[in-house]
Protein backbone atom coordinates (compact mmCIF):
# COMPACT_ATOMS: atom_id res chain seq x y z
CA UNK A 1 0.00 0.00 0.00
CA UNK A 2 2.99 2.34 0.75
CA UNK A 3 4.64 1.80 -2.45
CA UNK A 4 1.40 2.20 -3.97
CA UNK A 5 1.00 6.14 -2.18
CA UNK A 6 4.37 6.66 -2.96
CA UNK A 7 3.81 5.83 -7.44
CA UNK A 8 0.62 7.93 -6.82
CA UNK A 9 2.42 10.95 -5.00
CA UNK A 10 5.66 10.99 -7.44
CA UNK A 11 2.16 10.58 -9.68
CA UNK A 12 0.77 14.03 -8.61
CA UNK A 13 4.48 15.74 -8.09
CA UNK A 14 5.30 15.44 -11.61
CA UNK A 15 1.58 16.56 -12.76
CA UNK A 16 2.53 19.45 -10.94
CA UNK A 17 6.12 20.20 -11.83
CA UNK A 18 4.72 20.21 -15.45
CA UNK A 19 1.84 22.47 -15.10
CA UNK A 20 3.96 25.07 -13.04
CA UNK A 21 6.65 25.02 -16.09
CA UNK A 22 4.11 25.66 -18.39
CA UNK A 23 2.58 28.50 -16.36
CA UNK A 24 6.30 29.88 -15.58
CA UNK A 25 6.65 29.99 -19.48
CA UNK A 26 3.70 31.60 -20.80
CA UNK A 27 2.45 33.87 -17.64
CA UNK A 28 5.86 34.44 -16.17
CA UNK A 29 5.26 37.55 -14.35
CA UNK A 30 1.63 36.17 -12.63
CA UNK A 31 3.64 32.42 -10.92
CA UNK A 32 5.17 32.93 -7.51
CA UNK A 33 8.83 33.82 -8.15
CA UNK A 34 9.80 31.41 -5.79
CA UNK A 35 8.16 28.40 -7.41
CA UNK A 36 9.74 29.41 -10.73
CA UNK A 37 13.16 29.21 -9.36
CA UNK A 38 12.39 26.20 -7.36
CA UNK A 39 11.23 23.92 -10.37
CA UNK A 40 14.14 25.14 -12.68
CA UNK A 41 17.03 24.09 -10.24
CA UNK A 42 16.12 20.34 -10.96
CA UNK A 43 18.46 18.47 -8.94
CA UNK A 44 19.91 20.53 -5.35
CA UNK A 45 22.50 18.49 -2.89
CA UNK A 46 21.58 18.76 0.06
CA UNK A 47 24.65 16.94 1.58
CA UNK A 48 27.45 18.66 3.32
CA UNK A 49 31.18 18.05 1.76
CA UNK A 50 33.58 15.99 3.81
CA UNK A 51 36.56 17.72 4.90
CA UNK A 52 39.12 18.04 8.24
CA UNK A 53 36.61 21.22 8.43
CA UNK A 54 33.00 19.78 8.55
CA UNK A 55 31.56 20.65 11.31
CA UNK A 56 31.41 17.66 14.14
CA UNK A 57 30.07 17.05 17.48
CA UNK A 58 32.94 15.60 18.88
CA UNK A 59 35.14 18.24 18.33
CA UNK A 60 35.42 22.43 17.54
CA UNK A 61 38.02 22.22 15.11
CA UNK A 62 35.75 20.12 12.74
CA UNK A 63 36.49 16.25 11.48
CA UNK A 64 40.48 16.63 11.24
CA UNK A 65 42.74 14.82 8.85
CA UNK A 66 40.65 11.86 8.58
CA UNK A 67 41.79 11.32 4.82
CA UNK A 68 45.08 10.37 4.16
CA UNK A 69 47.55 8.77 1.08
CA UNK A 70 47.78 5.35 1.21
CA UNK A 71 49.58 5.00 -1.80
CA UNK A 72 51.41 8.16 -3.86
CA UNK A 73 52.66 8.82 -7.16
CA UNK A 74 55.03 11.37 -5.21
CA UNK A 75 56.61 8.33 -3.27
CA UNK A 76 56.62 6.05 -6.89
CA UNK A 77 53.56 4.36 -6.67
CA UNK A 78 51.92 4.24 -9.94
CA UNK A 79 48.90 5.50 -8.87
CA UNK A 80 47.52 7.97 -5.45
CA UNK A 81 45.12 5.71 -3.39
CA UNK A 82 43.53 7.54 -0.20
CA UNK A 83 42.28 5.89 2.97
CA UNK A 84 40.00 7.13 5.62
CA UNK A 85 40.62 6.71 9.47
CA UNK A 86 38.93 7.83 12.22
CA UNK A 87 36.11 8.63 10.63
CA UNK A 88 32.86 8.77 12.72
CA UNK A 89 29.77 6.43 10.88
CA UNK A 90 27.56 9.47 11.95
CA UNK A 91 29.95 12.36 9.76
CA UNK A 92 28.52 15.24 8.30
CA UNK A 93 25.18 14.43 6.26
CA UNK A 94 24.18 10.94 7.52
CA UNK A 95 21.96 8.81 8.56
CA UNK A 96 20.77 6.45 12.00
CA UNK A 97 19.72 3.15 12.55
CA UNK A 98 17.84 1.68 15.42
CA UNK A 99 21.08 0.33 16.84
CA UNK A 100 22.50 4.01 17.29
CA UNK A 101 20.57 4.58 20.72
CA UNK A 102 18.77 1.03 21.07
CA UNK A 103 21.58 -1.42 22.25
CA UNK A 104 19.44 -4.68 21.51
CA UNK A 105 18.71 -3.03 18.36
CA UNK A 106 22.55 -3.24 17.59
CA UNK A 107 23.01 -6.41 19.16
CA UNK A 108 20.29 -7.71 16.57
CA UNK A 109 22.24 -6.55 13.99
CA UNK A 110 19.47 -3.64 13.11
CA UNK A 111 22.03 -1.71 10.87
CA UNK A 112 22.46 0.56 8.03
CA UNK A 113 22.28 -2.25 5.96
CA UNK A 114 18.22 -2.95 6.52
CA UNK A 115 17.29 0.42 6.41
CA UNK A 116 14.12 0.59 3.45
CA UNK A 117 15.29 2.00 0.55
CA UNK A 118 11.51 2.79 -0.35
CA UNK A 119 11.36 4.98 2.75
CA UNK A 120 14.94 6.52 2.01
CA UNK A 121 14.26 7.41 -1.81
CA UNK A 122 10.43 9.09 -2.93
CA UNK A 123 8.16 12.44 -2.40
CA UNK A 124 9.23 14.72 0.45
CA UNK A 125 8.24 17.66 2.36
CA UNK A 126 9.97 20.43 3.13
CA UNK A 127 8.56 22.61 5.82
CA UNK A 128 10.26 25.88 7.74
CA UNK A 129 10.38 25.95 11.10
CA UNK A 130 9.44 29.79 12.93
CA UNK A 131 12.73 31.03 14.22
CA UNK A 132 11.70 30.88 18.03
CA UNK A 133 10.84 27.55 18.66
CA UNK A 134 12.30 23.76 18.60
CA UNK A 135 10.54 20.95 16.87
CA UNK A 136 7.96 20.61 19.64
CA UNK A 137 4.29 18.99 19.37
CA UNK A 138 2.56 21.89 19.45
CA UNK A 139 4.62 23.68 16.39
CA UNK A 140 4.59 20.41 14.70
CA UNK A 141 0.66 21.17 15.00
CA UNK A 142 1.01 24.18 13.58
CA UNK A 143 2.87 23.46 10.54
CA UNK A 144 0.30 21.57 8.59
CA UNK A 145 2.55 19.10 7.52
CA UNK A 146 0.41 17.21 4.72
CA UNK A 147 -2.00 14.34 5.20
CA UNK A 148 -0.29 11.12 4.57
CA UNK A 149 3.76 12.56 4.17
CA UNK A 150 5.78 9.82 4.51
CA UNK A 151 9.37 12.07 4.28
CA UNK A 152 9.69 15.45 6.37
CA UNK A 153 12.63 18.00 6.18
CA UNK A 154 12.62 20.77 8.79
CA UNK A 155 14.32 23.80 7.48
CA UNK A 156 15.20 25.88 10.79
CA UNK A 157 17.28 29.00 12.44
CA UNK A 158 19.96 26.54 11.59
CA UNK A 159 19.59 27.27 7.68
CA UNK A 160 20.02 31.09 8.31
CA UNK A 161 22.63 30.76 11.00
CA UNK A 162 24.53 28.12 8.26
CA UNK A 163 25.42 26.01 10.85
CA UNK A 164 26.53 23.03 8.34
CA UNK A 165 29.23 25.39 6.77
CA UNK A 166 30.73 26.24 10.45
CA UNK A 167 33.83 24.15 12.04
CA UNK A 168 32.96 24.91 15.50
CA UNK A 169 30.25 22.88 17.26
CA UNK A 170 27.04 24.81 18.21
CA UNK A 171 25.05 23.38 20.92
CA UNK A 172 22.11 25.54 20.84
CA UNK A 173 20.72 24.51 17.09
CA UNK A 174 16.96 23.41 16.56
CA UNK A 175 16.00 20.50 16.59
CA UNK A 176 13.20 18.09 17.44
CA UNK A 177 11.89 17.86 21.35
CA UNK A 178 10.76 14.33 23.13
CA UNK A 179 7.07 15.73 22.79
CA UNK A 180 7.70 16.18 19.36
CA UNK A 181 8.99 13.10 18.84
CA UNK A 182 5.83 11.47 19.90
CA UNK A 183 3.62 14.36 17.64
CA UNK A 184 5.82 12.29 14.88
CA UNK A 185 5.24 8.84 16.05
CA UNK A 186 1.28 9.70 16.74
CA UNK A 187 1.63 10.21 12.66
CA UNK A 188 2.29 6.80 11.45
CA UNK A 189 2.37 7.71 7.63
CA UNK A 190 5.51 9.61 8.59
CA UNK A 191 8.88 7.21 8.12
CA UNK A 192 11.52 9.74 7.64
CA UNK A 193 12.50 12.44 9.04
CA UNK A 194 15.41 14.95 8.49
CA UNK A 195 17.14 17.84 9.83
CA UNK A 196 19.47 20.62 9.34
CA UNK A 197 22.56 20.03 11.44
CA UNK A 198 23.88 16.77 13.30
CA UNK A 199 21.37 15.49 14.78
CA UNK A 200 17.66 15.26 15.08
CA UNK A 201 17.27 15.38 18.76
CA UNK A 202 17.81 18.78 20.41
CA UNK A 203 21.38 18.99 22.67
CA UNK A 204 19.83 19.05 25.91
CA UNK A 205 18.17 15.75 25.71
CA UNK A 206 19.88 13.65 22.53
CA UNK A 207 18.52 10.10 24.17
CA UNK A 208 14.84 10.95 24.37
CA UNK A 209 13.70 11.91 21.07
CA UNK A 210 15.95 9.08 19.53
CA UNK A 211 14.53 6.29 21.06
CA UNK A 212 11.11 7.54 21.01
CA UNK A 213 11.80 7.61 16.64
CA UNK A 214 13.97 4.59 16.24
CA UNK A 215 11.52 2.20 18.27
CA UNK A 216 9.08 2.54 15.60
CA UNK A 217 12.30 2.36 13.43
CA UNK A 218 11.20 6.24 11.54
CA UNK A 219 14.66 6.99 10.04
CA UNK A 220 16.77 10.10 11.11
CA UNK A 221 18.42 11.75 8.49
CA UNK A 222 20.60 14.30 9.82
CA UNK A 223 23.14 16.96 8.53
CA UNK A 224 20.78 18.51 5.48
CA UNK A 225 22.52 21.37 4.06
CA UNK A 226 19.03 23.46 2.97
CA UNK A 227 20.18 26.67 1.91
CA UNK A 228 19.08 26.79 -1.39
CA UNK A 229 15.92 24.54 -0.83
CA UNK A 230 12.20 26.58 -0.78
CA UNK A 231 9.68 25.12 1.71
CA UNK A 232 7.40 22.85 -0.88
CA UNK A 233 7.07 19.26 -2.61
CA UNK A 234 10.30 17.64 -3.56
CA UNK A 235 11.30 13.84 -4.46
CA UNK A 236 13.96 12.70 -1.56
CA UNK A 237 17.25 10.24 -3.11
CA UNK A 238 19.15 9.40 0.22
CA UNK A 239 21.63 6.30 -0.50
CA UNK A 240 23.53 5.31 2.79
CA UNK A 241 27.03 3.86 2.50
CA UNK A 242 25.93 0.35 2.70
CA UNK A 243 27.97 -0.69 6.17
CA UNK A 244 26.95 -4.02 7.18
CA UNK A 245 25.57 -4.05 11.25
CA UNK A 246 26.49 -0.35 11.30
CA UNK A 247 24.63 2.19 13.95
CA UNK A 248 24.68 5.25 11.18
CA UNK A 249 26.32 5.69 7.87
CA UNK A 250 26.98 8.94 5.67
CA UNK A 251 24.76 9.81 2.93
CA UNK A 252 24.85 11.44 -0.69
CA UNK A 253 21.53 13.12 -0.75
CA UNK A 254 19.45 15.03 -3.25
CA UNK A 255 16.16 16.61 -3.94
CA UNK A 256 14.61 16.88 -7.44
CA UNK A 257 11.47 18.70 -8.43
Amino acid sequence: MRKRLDSLSVLVLNLLAFLLSVVSGAESDSCPSTLVSTFRKGIIDISVGLSSATVSMESDTGLGNFRYLQNSIDDGDFFNGSGLRDLSAHAGTHVDSPGHFINEAYHAKKGVHQLDLDILNGPAVVVEVPDNTNITAAALEALAIPPGAVRVLFKTLNTKKKLMTKTKFEPTYTAVTKDGAEWIVAHPNIRLVGIDYLSIAHYADLIGPHIVLLSEEIIPLEGLVLEEVEPGLYTLHCLPLKLVDSDGAPTRCILMQ
